[in-house]
């Protein structure tokens, strides 16, 4: 049996404002853009990157602030690192 819709709702959810952001970047709708930053923003997420695999969260927030995500994973506790990832 593989995982749930509940397991993969929350990738799907990430990717489809990265989509948008990415999207609204390569048509010049700043507003658009900004909208989708800050919905892939610790912001938008009520405990911030302190989640569980809260380092995928960062990931995606990478491809629209790759400045703001290197910042966010140096601040990132190990709890919230996939076991299966590394900081190096």
């Amino acid at each position: 049996m593989g995982p749930s819709i509940a397991e993969h709702a929350p990738a799907g959810a990430l990717l489809a404002w990265v989509g948008v952001t990415l999207w609204a970047q390569a048509r010049g709708d700043a507003a658009r853009r900004d909208h989708g930053t800050w919905l892939l923003s610790p912001e938008a997420t009520p405990h911030g990157f302190d989640v569980q695999f809260g380092d995928y969260l960062v990931r995606y927030l990478a491809l629209a602030d790759p400045a703001a995500a290197l910042a966010d994973l140096g601040q990132l506790p190990d709890r919230s690192i996939d076991g299966a990832n590394s900081r190096g």
